[in-house]
């Protein structure tokens, strides 16, 4: 049993699931006896082509507002799934064993052909300096149409086993199969580019024409052992209270895979590496190589720090931190997957009084003794509001979404063509696009690692020193 990782708020607008705060008398969770076979799901589905239409709306019916004079094309599709199943397998004296499966999965389609009437001709353009300040109003403008087309997959999968104290319902370790393909595609036509000098006052516009295409096919296996175990449920659980959980994680992971990105110019490329190589080499003691070229082979990738291999041939050596987690508990009445009322516990990270911040909670159940929901808390004022439910359905439903999201959202490699109806780019724009969406399914990953409230995520890939099969507990 698992809570996802605390990752940063996904910019998605949904509706607020309901839910009472119970009542003044407040209840107490023991250590749960899990009987085994005991099985939960929950998950989630987003319509993002609903979320994104009032904003297209506004484009269309106030297109002045943005110094658009005609719209030939405006439109985008998308939706988000993602989906967790959780079995207890086994049971001895000493250890719980969970078995985990999930799948999430993100597409998202624009395409986007407007003409501007505020657009900077190509060249070197002078700006004005009054009172000290640079100001590039006096630059000329004129019409011109830009086109910018895209199209984003992505699929993780993951498979894991996590062994939990029968005595304390702690996490003692946890193993994980994660697969990720992701396909994206940009068309970027007369999108202009601007380099400003503040020092001179003087500015550089060129317009970008070029097709990019990103290919992400990756695997991890990873590792995670608690000394001691990680008890982030602090048993009994009661309603208002928090607690640290302390403990160090030894994490692993075995990697290997491909990132490769089509379109750039070889000075595009190296600026992009060489700006990757000046960001590693201002860590003090830390060295890389494999890393200055695409497509990015992962288990190419040599790390050292201090001149102590990190990440070898795919392995990421035993790498062992601490953990300190503040939490806090607040008990709550929420009707779950049979359809009846149950008292929960919404597990956080700690927010001192009259404050509030955005965060993941994950939703504990006395009744089933693990965690069977997930949510998206954001802020009315310094009161935590669910914004994004991870909702707690039959165990079925959840194993028939996770197939159907394995399914609907397999990425098809897309044929190189100027007319392929994909992502958007520029040279830096665009490529910023890119990664702004790569980040959602990253934070879904940190959301589906997060089998606690841990620290900010291990290092970003876990697994031991060589992979061999999945470690149980240790005896006694």
């Amino acid at each position: 049993m698992r809570m996802p990782r605390v990752a940063g708020v996904i910019g998605l607008a949904l509706l607020i699931f309901s839910w009472a705060i119970s009542g003044s008398v407040s209840a107490q969770a023991p250590v749960p006896n899990v009987p085994v076979g005991k099985a939960v799901g929950y998950g989630l589905n987003l319509d993002l082509t609903a979320f994104a239409a009032p904003f297209l709306n506004m484009i269309r019916n106030n297109p002045s507002l943005y110094n658009i004079t005609s719209i030939q094309q405006l439109n985008f599709t998308g939706s988000y799934d993602a989906w967790f199943y959780e079995k207890l397998v086994d049971k001895t004296t000493t250890y719980y064993q969970f078995q985990e499966r999930s799948a999430s999965g993100l597409k998202a389609r624009w395409l986007f052909n407007a003409t501007f009437n505020n657009l900077p001709p190509p060249g070197t353009h002078a700006g004005t300096v009054s009172s000290g300040l640079c100001s590039f109003s006096s630059v000329p403008k004129e019409t011109g149409t830009v086109e910018i087309d895209g199209d984003f997959t992505a699929l993780v999968t993951n498979s894991g086993t996590s062994w939990y104290t029968v005595a304390s319902y702690t996490l003692h370790n946890s193993t994980d199969q994660m697969k990720s393909v992701i396909r994206a595609s940009l068309t970027l036509r007369h999108v202009p580019s601007v380099e400003s000098n503040f020092t001179s006052c003087s500015e550089k516009v060129t317009y970008v024409n070029r097709d990019l295409t990103l290919s992400v096919d990756t695997s991890e296996a990873l590792r995670q052992l608690f000394t001691p175990s990680l008890d982030y449920l602090n048993f009994p659980i009661n309603d208002g209270e928090n607690w640290y959980a302390n403990s160090s994680v030894t994490v692993g992971a075995a990697l290997s895979g491909t990132i490769d990105l089509r379109g750039l110019t070889a000075q595009q490329e190296a600026d992009f590496f060489k700006n990757v190589t000046n960001a590693y080499q201002s860590v003090p003691g830390l060295a890389v190589t494999g890393l200055d070229h695409f497509p990015i082979d992962l288990a190419a990738i040599h790390i050292t720090a201090g001149g102590v291999a990190v990440l070898e041939n795919g392995q990421l050596h035993d790498q062992t931190q601490n953990v300190t987690l503040h939490l806090q508990a607040t008990q709550a009445t929420m009707t779950l997957a049979d359809g009846n009322f149950h008292t929960v516990y919404r597990i956080s990270q700690y927010a001192p009084p009259g404050s509030c911040q955005p965060t993941l909670a994950a939703i504990y159940s006395p009744d089933d003794g693990m965690i069977i929901g997930i949510q998206l808390l954001s802020c009315s004022g310094t009161t935590p509001v669910p914004i994004a439910e991870w909702k707690n359905v039959p165990p079925d439903t959840a194993q028939s979404n996770i197939q159907k999201t394995e399914t609907n959202y397999a990425p098809v490699a897309a044929a190189p063509s100027p007319l392929t109806d994909f992502f958007v780019r520029s040279p830096y724009l665009g490529f910023i696009l890119v990664i702004v969406a790569v980040a959602l399914v990253v934070a879904y990953i940190a959301i589906r690692r997060r089998k606690k409230p841990t620290m900010a995520a291990p290092p970003s890939p876990p697994g031991f020193e060589e992979p061999g099969p999945p470690p149980g507990p240790p005896p006694g």
